[in-house]
């Protein structure tokens, strides 16, 4: 063994030592990887995971609106996910809850407001906790919150309001609406039937302003409750509304002899937006035990889910005849014994 004094004489050379000290900083800088480095194919991954396709939904409605509930949270176990990848991702989530949607209720006006909320938002909990993270993580998670949500609104006031305020970008990434539309109902004074025509009149231009603001709506769901004396004909005043949702389903009209040349070369290249329509329909004669007889109360429930069917279809930019056949064929033979019952639903062409 050389003395100390030999040893510290012999001294690695410069070059050898620069090269180590090199290669050990390379290590430990590839040893510090964040989320943001991974590549975008895994992290959108894991926003699926964190957005599931249950969604969540956002109701736009007063406090004591009737709309619909929030379900139970659920909550997903992700070391099982990993533990076992072949076997499917739904079968982690828990069984306790029946549905995993994450539900939201905004009853304040949108951009009328004086401070933020942001300090009493429970963002543990919250399904926008992703949004304050940092600029790249809001630019790439906004989307899929805007695809995977579920948007409610009870009035038409409402929906008029949130498509000012949001975005045009983010709204060209909503696929999913729910729409609480209700009728005023049968006025005692004649003079106020002006009343009604105004609150038909105002959710048809909101549905009309959806069809021209929200072009990449794919689910649609409706439900109608008409507290007025109900009309089961698609020309009625109050499917009007409906209706204007033909405007993603069928290719639009030319205006000018120019355009109407054209007008096969448009059709081919149309392609319809709207995939899925659901129509849930009730009225007074929805109510249980409206009809003493059972076979004529299944009757009226019947006919109101087989025209809320009918009118659907015909949203999805089918013919009148086409769509209304079920209902038509229920009126004339299953339920003819009825039909001076059940009169709000003689359907006449």
């Amino acid at each position: 063994m050389l003395p100390k004094s030999t040893q510290r004489q012999i001294a690695k050379p410069k070059h050898v030592a620069s090269h180590a000290a090199q290669a050990r900083k390379t290590s430990l800088t590839k040893t510090k990887t964040g989320f943001l480095h991974l590549p975008g194919e895994l992290r959108n991954q894991i926003y699926g995971y964190y957005y599931h396709e249950c969604g969540n939904r956002v109701q736009i409605a007063a406090r004591g609106s009737p709309v619909l509930r929030s379900a139970p949270k659920g909550f997903i176990k992700l070391g099982g996910g990993i533990m076992d990848p072949d076997k499917p991702l739904k079968d982690y989530w828990s069984e306790s809850s029946p549905s995993f949607t994450f539900t939201l209720r905004m009853p304040r006006k949108l951009g009328n407001y004086n401070r933020a909320d942001g300090a009493s938002t429970k963002w543990a909990s919250s399904f926008s906790a992703l949004l304050p993270v940092c600029k790249q993580v809001n630019m790439e998670v906004t989307a899929l919150l805007y695809q995977n949500t579920t948007f409610i609104f009870d009035a038409p006031n409402r929906i008029t309001n949130f498509l000012t305020i949001v975005p045009p970008s983010s709204l060209s990434n909503i696929t999913k609406l729910n729409l609480q539309y209700a009728t005023r109902g049968q006025p005692n004074l004649s003079k106020d039937v002006i009343w009604n025509t105004k609150h038909i009149g105002s959710w048809r231009r909101a549905c009309r302003l959806v069809t021209k603001k929200v072009p990449k709506l794919q689910h649609l769901e409706i439900c109608v409750h008409l507290n007025d004396m109900p009309n089961f004909n698609p020309k009625a005043d109050w499917v009007a509304p409906l209706l204007q949702f033909r405007r993603l389903t069928t290719p639009p009209k030319p205006r000018t002899e120019e355009a109407s040349n054209n007008e096969q070369s448009l059709t081919t290249s149309f392609k319809p937006v709207l995939k899925t329509v659901k129509i849930a329909l009730t009225s007074r004669y929805s109510q249980r035990d409206f009809f003493v007889q059972p076979e004529l109360q299944r009757a009226s429930e019947d006919l109101h889910v087989l025209f809320g069917y009918a009118i659907s279809r015909i949203i999805l930019g089918f013919p009148l005849e086409v769509a209304m056949d079920k209902f038509r064929q229920a009126w004339m033979d299953k339920y003819v014994r009825w039909q001076y019952h059940l009169s709000f639903c003689a359907y006449t062409r």
